[in-house]
């Protein structure tokens, strides 16, 4: 495994992440959602140095998303959105790790909030 960099800043490594996104073909609005989902967890972190960020923080993170906390509009997010973060933030850490960008991947075992299943309408 290669190892990590030893100082990695948020926006070297959203500048890496964009590049593979755009490298993979994702689409603008998919590479726009990923960026601004990262941003606010940053946001949210304050002062945490992007390699210090642990599951813990991000488990805090989406129980604000849930509650309305750490949610950018003070509102509690619905447990789908929720999720639908929760999958950007695992992307963004997991090619972090991936690049050796990171020595350790926080989002790894970072569950999705459990939704619901939709009922057909009748």
């Amino acid at each position: 495994m290669p190892r990590a960099r030893a100082h990695l800043t948020w926006d070297q490594a959203l500048d890496r992440y964009q590049l593979h996104q755009r490298a993979r073909r994702a689409s603008p609005r998919t590479i726009e959602g990923h960026q601004r989902e990262v941003r606010l967890l940053q946001a949210h972190l304050d002062e945490h140095e992007i390699g210090e960020v642990t599951l813990q923080d991000l488990r805090g993170y989406q129980v604000g998303l849930l509650t309305g906390a750490a949610s950018a509009s003070g509102n509690p997010l619905c447990a789908r959105t929720a999720a639908k973060v929760t999958t950007s933030l695992r992307s963004f850490f997991g090619f972090l790790n991936d690049e050796g960008l990171l020595a350790e991947n926080p989002a790894l075992r970072l569950e999705r909030p459990k939704v619901g299943s939709s009922r057909p309408r009748s």
